[in-house]
């Protein structure tokens, strides 16, 4: 197990180092004018470089602490896609996840804003996503750095409201301007009451809180 992991480590830090991935781009659109808002930056491997799913290659990067440089790193890219997308007119807004784990490290938040400062052009047009697969036991040191991000001007967003033990317990400590509702939450509102009662109940607490929404898994008029 030992020489697995260590394989897998030395697998993907080269990939992060050289940005050697890409990213695919996943509109997230406005209920009111179908339009997109914004668009959701996705990371893709190469899967003969790192098999397996995404959601187990970004789990494996926080449990051998490669997540703040990915995280980074996939930030340089995104602006770097601003930034030539500007060039040609083009003032799109992009969302990009950063891991709970990374933004508790005061050394990654200087990074992070030292990049954004490198790149004061375009830097406004990034809004960030806090995804939580690792469990952060410091809630007030993330929600500082989460409140650093939004006085810069930052849009902040929960992801994947309702899964995993930390959803709710993340949305009562982090002020955010965006909940984004997990997929089975949407699902299930279309085939059940129970589900519709519970999608409702979400995005109203939210309300409550000033928090927009986002739903996740939404591919179709109905």
């Amino acid at each position: 197990l030992t020489a697995e992991t260590v394989g897998r480590m030395e697998r993907l830090a080269p990939v992060i180092e050289r940005g050697a991935f890409s990213v695919a781009y996943q509109p997230i659109c406005d209920m009111q004018t179908h339009r997109p808002h914004h668009f959701e930056a996705l990371i893709r491997f190469d899967p003969a470089v790192m098999p397996g799913s995404i959601i187990d290659i970004i789990a494996f990067a926080e449990e051998v602490g490669l997540i703040p440089s990915l995280d980074l790193a996939m930030c340089q890219k995104v602006l770097g896609e601003l930034e030539r997308r500007n060039k040609h007119g083009h003032r799109y807004m992009i969302g990009v996840n950063i891991s709970a784990t990374s933004l508790s490290s005061p050394e990654f938040l200087a990074e992070l804003l030292a990049l954004l400062d490198r790149n004061a052009a375009i830097r406004d047009r990034l809004v960030f996503e806090v995804t939580e697969s690792a469990k952060v036991p410091d809630l007030t040191r993330l929600n500082d750095a989460v409140q650093k991000l939004r006085q810069a001007g930052h849009i902040l967003c929960l992801d994947d409201l309702g899964a995993g033990e930390a959803g709710f317990r993340y949305l009562s400590r982090l002020d955010v301007d965006v909940a984004k509702i997990d997929g089975q939450y949407v699902r299930a509102a279309t085939t059940s009451p129970k589900g519709r009662a519970l999608l409702r109940a979400m995005v109203q607490a939210c309300h409550d809180l000033g928090i927009m929404t986002i739903g996740e898994v939404i591919e179709d008029e109905a």
